[in-house]
């Protein structure tokens, strides 16, 4: 009487396993990598160069996105008596970055033997200073650059920036 109508659709449903697994996995991906900090804060997003009880450390985002502001710190956590403090960047900094600001202004900058010497007055501060430096990436990649007191402690940064 009835005559029912069957449908092989094994081939139909074959290729949609295949893309919503792979739909799914990129997702997860996705989500992962922004609860790990790739996109903003998380786990892995901030770094620290230099060790927890060391004079002088750098605190910066490992994971940047390209044309977006970011901050550095760096905290020196012993200042001599002198009057005056010199810090050195490394001008490969300047390959990846361009630098919109620095926090306090430093009193004397100079370029020397590439790097970038930042001298600052120390008068007013106590033994200890955080410098903030804002800057903008301005392309993609691997980045590797180093920063230190002059005649002191050097911390290195490795960073990257993605489109």
């Amino acid at each position: 009487m009835y005559k029912s109508l069957e449908i092989d659709d094994t081939n139909v449903y074959k290729g949609h396993r295949y893309k919503q697994a792979i739909i799914t996995a990129i997702f997860m991906f996705l989500i992962l990598a922004g609860l790990l900090g790739l996109f903003g804060s998380g786990y892995f997003s901030s770094a620290q160069s230099g060790d927890e009880n060391s004079d002088f450390k750098i605190l910066y985002p490992r994971f940047l996105r390209n044309q977006t502001d970011f901050q550095i710190n760096i905290d020196i956590n012993k200042i001599d008596n002198d009057e005056s403090l010199s810090l050195w960047i490394d001008s490969e900094l300047l390959n990846y970055f361009s630098i919109l600001e620095y926090a306090p202004i430093p009193e004397n900058m100079s370029l020397k033997d590439g790097q970038m010497i930042l001298t600052y007055n120390v008068d007013s501060y106590e033994g200890r200073m955080r410098l903030a430096i804002m800057l903008r990436p301005v392309r993609p990649g691997f980045t590797k650059w180093k920063a230190g007191i002059v005649g002191g402690d050097v911390c290195e940064i490795k960073q990257f920036i993605y489109p």
